[in-house]
C-alpha cells in the first residue's frame, strides 16, 4: 500500500481505538454499578487493541517515515516486505474492535448528541422533511450494512432509519453517512436514477459503446449516490469515503469510486493541497495494480454530476464559497478557537474604511453634518455571521487530515502508556470544539432570525 494511504489508514484505526476507550470511560459509572467485570473486560480489551498497534510501532515508524522510495511512495528497502502485511494486520485489529463496540450500544448513558440534529437540519434542509421523520440509531462499528438491510424490511413509510456507528457518537466528522437513507429515498422517489440511466445509455449508443451490464448499473447507482452526497456535503465526504473504504479493506471499491469523487471535486471547483495529495496517493496505489482498468470515462462522469446538479439545486448544495470559508476556519481550529462565526470583513478592510473617514484617535474629523452617522458603516463591517454545520465539519476534516501525521508520529514515539491517552485528550478537545461551534452557530442564527 502506498505510504500516504498507509498513514491515513493507521490513523483512522488508532483514532477509533482511542474513541473506544473514551466511550468506555464515559460509561464507566453505569458499567461499574451494573457490571463491574464487564467494565474491566472492556478496558482490558481496549488495552489489548492498543498493544497490538504499539507492538508494530517499529515497523510502522520505518514504513511511514522512511525516505528511500522508488518515486511511487513505496519503500524499496528489503524490509519493505512488511508493508504488504501491515494493512491486513490493521484490518484484523479493526475487525476485533467491532465486536466489543457492540456492547456500548446497550448502555443508556451513551446517547446521540443534540448537535447531530442541527447538522442534519443543515445538510438535508427540506429534503429530510419531505420523506418523513429521520430516526438515528447508534450501532456497533462496522454494523451499518446489516442495520440497513434490517431497517429496509420495516413497513414504516413515514419513518427513515439511519444507523450511526457509536464510536462516532460525539464526533461531527463521523456524521456524514447520516444523509444516506434520505438520499436513497430522494433518488428513488424522483425518478432521477432512471433518467440518469437512460441518458448514459443514449450517450453510449452515440459512441457505439455497449449498453451497461447489470454490474455496471449497480455501480452507476452507487456513483450517483456518491455524487449527490458530495454535492451536499462538500470535500469532507471525499475524505470520509476514502477513510471508510481503507478501513474495511474495500480496495477495489476505492479504485472505482475515488477517481469519480475526485472528478466531482474538480467539477465543483473544490481545490486544496490535502485533496490533491490524497488523490495522488490513490493514483499511485492504482498504478501498482496492473489489473486496474478504468470503467467510467470522463464524459459519463460529467453526465452523472450534471444529474446530481439537477436534483440538488445550488441553494441546497455545498458551494465553492463555503469551501473557501472552511479552509479559513481550519486555520482557527489549529489555534483551538471556536469556528461558529466570522466577521464579514477583515480588520484591514475596516481600518482602510476608517482611514477613508479620517477617523483618528476616536474622533471623527469631518465637516459634514451627517458625518457622525458614518461610523456605523465600519462598525457594521465588523458584524460576524454564523457558519453552517457543514462548513464547520469540512473545516474539521481539513484540520484532522493536516494534523493526523503529527499526532500519529507522536503516538508511535511516546511512552507506551502515554501515547493513546494523549491522543484521546486531543480527540476530546477536537470534538468539544466542533460541537460547541455547531451549537453556538445555531444560537447565533436564532438571534439573527435566519433559522
Amino acid at each position: 500500500m502506498q505510504k500516504t494511504l498507509l498513514k491515513f489508514l493507521v490513523f483512522e484505526l488508532i483514532e477509533r481505538i482511542a474513541r473506544f476507550r473514551l466511550l468506555t470511560q464515559v460509561a464507566g459509572d453505569e458499567l461499574q454499578l451494573q457490571s463491574p467485570k464487564l467494565y474491566e473486560g472492556l478496558l482490558k480489551e481496549s488495552a489489548e487493541l492498543e498493544g497490538l498497534i504499539l507492538e508494530q510501532r517499529n515497523s510502522l515508524n520505518y514504513l511511514l517515515n522512511s525516505s528511500s522510495n522508488n518515486g511511487s511512495g513505496m519503500a524499496t528497502n528489503p524490509r519493505s516486505a512488511r508493508q504488504d502485511s501491515i494493512p491486513s494486520l490493521l484490518q484484523e485489529v479493526y475487525s476485533r474492535l467491532c465486536s466489543p463496540s457492540r456492547v456500548l450500544t446497550h448502555l443508556n448513558n451513551l446517547k446521540i448528541e443534540p448537535e447531530t440534529q442541527l447538522f442534519l437540519n443543515d445538510a438535508l434542509l427540506s429534503h429530510g422533511k419531505s420523506f418523513g421523520e429521520l430516526s438515528v440509531f447508534l450501532v456497533a462499528e462496522g454494523d451499518n450494512q446489516a442495520f440497513n438491510s434490517l431497517s429496509s424490511n420495516l413497513s414504516a413509510p413515514n419513518i427513515l432509519i439511519q444507523p450511526l456507528p457509536i464510536l462516532q457518537k460525539s464526533n461531527p466528522l463521523g456524521w456524514l453517512s447520516l444523509c444516506e437513507t434520505t438520499i436513497n429515498n430522494l433518488m428513488s422517489s424522483t425518478g432521477a436514477l432512471e433518467a440518469l440511466r437512460q441518458e448514459v445509455i443514449r450517450g453510449r449508443a452515440k459512441k457505439a459503446i455497449a449498453s451497461a451490464q447489470h454490474s455496471d448499473e449497480a455501480l452507476l447507482e452507487d456513483l450517483f449516490r456518491h455524487a449527490i452526497q458530495l454535492r451536499i456535503l462538500g470535500p469532507a465526504y471525499y475524505f470520509e469515503v476514502v477513510a471508510q473504504t481503507l478501513l474495511t479493506g474495500s480496495i477495489a471499491a476505492l479504485k472505482q469510486i475515488e477517481s469519480a469523487l475526485f472528478f466531482g471535486l474538480n467539477h465543483q471547483n473544490f481545490i486544496h493541497k490535502s485533496l490533491l495529495i490524497l488523490h495522488e496517493a490513490c493514483e499511485r496505489s492504482k498504478n501498482a495494480d496492473l489489473d486496474t482498468i478504468p470503467i467510467w470515462q470522463e464524459d459519463t462522469l460529467a453526465i452523472i454530476y450534471r444529474a446530481a446538479e439537477k436534483l440538488i439545486p445550488s441553494k441546497w448544495a455545498f458551494s465553492e464559497k463555503q469551501w473557501e470559508r472552511s479552509i479559513q476556519l481550519s486555520e482557527r481550529l489549529n489555534q483551538g478557537i471556536l469556528v461558529s462565526s466570522s466577521a464579514r470583513h477583515s480588520l484591514s478592510d475596516v481600518q482602510e474604511k476608517l482611514i477613508q473617514l479620517d477617523f483618528k484617535n476616536g474622533i471623527l474629523n469631518s465637516q459634514a453634518s451627517s458625518s457622525t452617522l458614518d461610523i456605523y458603516e465600519p462598525l457594521s463591517m465588523m458584524t460576524e455571521y454564523p457558519h453552517s454545520p457543514r462548513e464547520i465539519v469540512n473545516a474539521g476534516w481539513l484540520h484532522k487530515v493536516e494534523r493526523a501525521p503529527i499526532w500519529l508520529y507522536s503516538l508511535l514515539n511516546e511512552e507506551p502508556d502515554k501515547g493513546f491517552k494523549r491522543l484521546g485528550d486531543l480527540l476530546s478537545e477536537q470534538d468539544s470544539l466542533l460541537l460547541k461551534s455547531i451549537e453556538v452557530s445555531e444560537v447565533h442564527r436564532v438571534l439573527l432570525g435566519t433559522v
